[in-house]
């Protein structure tokens, strides 16, 4: 057995491919050059952002830029991973936590740790540069502002999500999916209704107009507490990041979401019917792909424009 020198700071590459050995058995030898050179992105480190972050810095890859604007909170110690009592005394900003986990792990890994909203522009900016992106907000709009970036810029996207239904105390639905867009893909968030427009819209609003539909009952709170699980946001994450690994080893993928019913145990994988010549703003004929620079971020009023 070989044994790597726990007092360094930093690992050679024949070190890396050591500890990296038996998923290069699966992948070929050449997946962990090709990781070192991938810049990945994740928004929202949460419960599901921070699994993925723990997978994939495990990877080694060249650079991980994350972002979050949210602090530890006693509920999120049974989900966030590597998370601590003491995170909650010291009121530990969940990026410091992830930014935490990984130099505890490996102090080399090149890292952008951004504690701020992903909607502004100064902040969604910075992840122009990802080979991939991974979203893990459970925000409609954050979504839609990820997909256009990622349609732009040629990045991509892998759209993550979570949830669980109970009524009346019994678990109705639970499950979460993956679905991939590419720049290729002939459709994306926007025009195949994986996302809630009216939510994406609300949550825009100015907080005191926000908070006055609240009251009155014409839109959900913004403080709903949400049904989590810890076991299900790994679930997700680990299809998300196997997906991820086999694309990167350069397999063909040939479907464009995965799927978990975990009320049933059923997974399965899909393929979007709908691709076409359409018309979308942001992937058909006359919309944004591979536009660059010369395409505006969504962030505040522009994702308004685009929606409507």
């Amino acid at each position: 057995m070989k044994i790597i020198n726990c007092n360094k700071t930093e690992f050679n590459n024949r070190e890396i491919n050591d500890i990296c050995s038996r998923h290069i058995l699966v992948f070929g030898d050449d997946i962990q050059k090709i990781l070192s050179g991938l810049t990945i992105g994740v928004v929202s480190v949460g419960g599901l952002g921070s699994v993925l972050i723990e997978l994939l810095m495990r990877l080694f890859p060249g650079k991980l830029i994350f972002i979050d604007n949210d602090y530890v909170e006693t509920s999120n110690l049974n989900r966030l991973i590597n998370s601590r009592p003491i995170d909650l005394k010291q009121n530990t900003k969940k990026v410091d936590l992830v930014k935490r986990s990984i130099h505890e792990f490996n102090p080399n890994q090149d890292i952008l740790s951004i504690h701020g909203d992903f909607l502004e522009k100064e902040n969604q900016d910075k992840f122009r540069e990802c080979d991939f992106l991974f979203g893990a907000s459970d925000s409609n709009a954050v979504r839609i502002a990820s997909n256009r970036l990622c349609l732009a810029h040629g990045i991509t996207y892998l759209d993550c999500g979570v949830g669980a239904n109970v009524k009346n105390g019994k678990l109705e639905s639970a499950g979460g999916q993956v679905i991939t867009i590419l720049p290729n893909s002939g459709f994306c968030l926007h025009c195949s209704g994986f996302f809630n427009v009216t939510e994406a819209m609300n949550e825009l609003l100015p907080f005191d107009e926000r908070k006055r539909l609240e009251e009155q009952g014409y839109i959900r709170g913004i403080n709903v507490v949400a049904p989590q699980v810890y076991s299900l946001n790994m679930s997700i994450a680990s299809q998300a990041v196997w997906l991820f690994m086999r694309m990167v080893s350069g397999e063909e993928i040939n479907f464009d979401g995965i799927a978990i019913d975990a009320r049933n145990f059923r997974t399965h994988v899909w393929k979007e019917t709908v691709k076409s010549e359409n018309d979308c703003v942001t992937c058909g004929k006359d919309g944004i792909v591979f536009a660059g620079d010369d395409v505006d971020l969504l962030c505040g009023e522009e994702i308004e424009r685009e929606l409507l």
